[in-house]
């Protein structure tokens, strides 16, 4: 959408469809006390009341399954300067800077967040821990 130069009109109603196909409902009895109580025991199972599943595939299908930050891009094209702040929640928290520019060298700074696939960035700064399992990225 953004990354591919879409109009704003194009981008929304494409949103509107992805939000749709993410926030998918499971299927469950047709009774109301055992539909709410499915609906009750996956969300505490899977940590989330919506399976990962159908984000993750939406986030690969726009950002690619192999892009970086540091990845040419529309916004990169524009000279558009991008920066994602997430923290984990995670055994101890911290917070990781995720730009499609060179920073200056810190010290706090983790090599492995310019390896970082940009669709796990969006998934993991997506910040609905109630909505979906929270997303490690796996280079950090």
């Amino acid at each position: 959408m953004w990354n591919r130069g879409d109009s704003v009109d194009k981008s929304i109603q494409m949103m509107l469809q992805l939000a749709e196909a993410a926030f998918e409902q499971d299927k469950t009895s047709k009774i109301p006390l055992v539909s709410w109580l499915t609906k009750m025991v996956k969300w505490y199972v899977r940590d989330g009341r919506y399976r990962p599943d159908n984000l993750e595939s939406i986030l690969q299908s726009l950002l690619g399954r192999s892009t970086t930050m540091q990845d040419c891009s529309y916004a990169t094209g524009l000279g558009a300067k991008l920066l994602v702040l997430a923290a984990t929640v995670l055994k101890t928290p911290s917070c990781h800077l995720f730009s499609n520019y060179n920073k200056p060298v810190q010290t706090n700074i983790n090599p492995g967040a310019r390896k970082a696939c940009l669709w796990e960035i969006a998934r993991a700064a997506s910040a609905a821990p109630t909505f979906f399992p929270t997303k490690q990225v796996p280079q950090l």
